[in-house]
């Protein structure tokens, strides 16, 4: 848990860095790169933040990454796509945010659509307690390190949008967007 908590600050800090020369945070990425949500690979190439990004020990099997190696962790972005800024496209609402997250000792994935995060249009991403439409739930270690949920690092504008953390609704700017599909 503690080596988690290390690996997703050191990416954060990354992101930040990254944010700093770009005006913008790398796209999502999957734990195991799938098409174009490879994100987290921004970092370290062409100009390396982080030398190479960390394995998520919390991401369960490691034959479920396309290549064999242990999954990564994952990431849900306001940004997009390089190809997209190169043709004018924004994120929406001007809005930069990121949610990165390990799927925590239970080794379950708790973020639903973070593909989408934060926007989900005016929806109730909250419908009951116990079935998110946008959100997730976090890792709390006091209630033992088999406790359910992710454990998260969030930056930028991550109050913004409309979605869920731990069942309470985060509703702030852009609450009412939807997100761009690729």
């Amino acid at each position: 848990v503690t080596r988690v908590w290390a690996d997703l600050r050191t990416i954060t800090i990354a992101m930040e860095s990254y944010r700093l020369d770009f005006g913008n945070y790398p796209t999502d990425s999957e734990d195991d790169f799938r098409g174009l949500r490879t994100g987290l690979l921004q970092l370290t190439t062409p100009l390396q933040y982080i030398a190479v990004v960390p394995f998520d020990v919390f991401s369960g099997d490691v034959t479920q990454s396309i290549n064999g190696s242990a999954p990564h962790f994952e990431m849900g972005s306001t940004g997009l796509p390089p190809s997209f800024y190169a043709q004018g496209r924004k994120e929406p609402g001007n809005i930069h945010a990121f949610a990165l997250y390990s799927h925590g000792p239970d080794t379950y994935d708790w973020f639903e659509h973070e593909e989408n995060w934060p926007f989900n249009g005016p929806a109730n991403p909250c419908p009951t307690p116990t079935s998110l439409s946008m959100g997730t739930t976090s890792y709390s270690p006091t209630n033992g390190t088999k406790s359910i949920g992710n454990m998260h690092e969030f930056g930028g504008s991550w109050r913004a949008g409309n979605w869920c953390l731990d069942g309470i609704l985060i509703r702030g700017d852009g609450w009412d967007l939807f997100p761009i599909q690729s």
